[in-house]
């Protein structure tokens, strides 16, 4: 949205090796939370939920010199995939979400595209993830854990003790 601010907060997360940084951008116009994961010492990252707000994401990765090689999506709805579209094009990032969310990627309400604004339909994924599946970047480890509920396929995906959850757990609101 025009005129609104686009925080970027960096989180230091306790166990975390000190050679990844974790950022988090709000995006779109329900400001979900945006997680860019980096490897210090290779300058590629891993998103999670890049929901809207594609220039704003490239603007980051751009400033920060980092290269997104993983999309990560914890669930299927336009207000956390709404960017991966421009994001793979760009980049060439896999695009990657939880088995039974896949299917749906393609299949948003028309009210929340039309609300998000932004919203563009994004690929089919590149891989499907499953329960215990690892994904390995650098120094950064990342297992995905099935939370369904919010949705059939919703995942969290867990680094260390630290877990990101999308929308199977609010914090003041969708997104968070």
């Amino acid at each position: 949205m025009p005129g609104r601010s686009r925080p970027v907060l960096r989180c230091l997360l306790n166990g975390v090796s000190s050679l990844i940084n974790i950022e988090v951008i709000q995006v779109g116009a329900l400001a979900t939370n945006c997680y860019v994961l980096s490897d210090r010492n290779t300058n590629e990252c891993v998103i999670i939920d890049p929901g809207g707000d594609a220039d704003h994401i490239q603007s980051y990765l751009e400033t920060r010199d980092v290269n997104p090689i993983f999309i990560l999506a914890t669930h299927a709805h336009a207000d956390h995939i709404g960017a991966v579209k421009t994001l793979v094009e760009r980049y060439g990032s896999q695009f990657m979400i939880g088995t039974g969310d896949a299917q749906s990627v393609d299949r948003q309400p028309d009210w929340l595209t039309t609300m998000l604004g932004d919203f563009q339909d994004p690929p089919q994924p590149d891989k499907k993830l499953n329960h215990g599946d690892k994904l390995d970047l650098g120094q950064i480890s990342i297992e995905v854990l099935s939370t369904p509920g919010h949705t059939p396929g919703s995942s969290s995906f867990r680094i260390d003790d630290h877990v990101f959850t999308g929308d199977t757990l609010f914090r003041e609101s969708i997104g968070r």
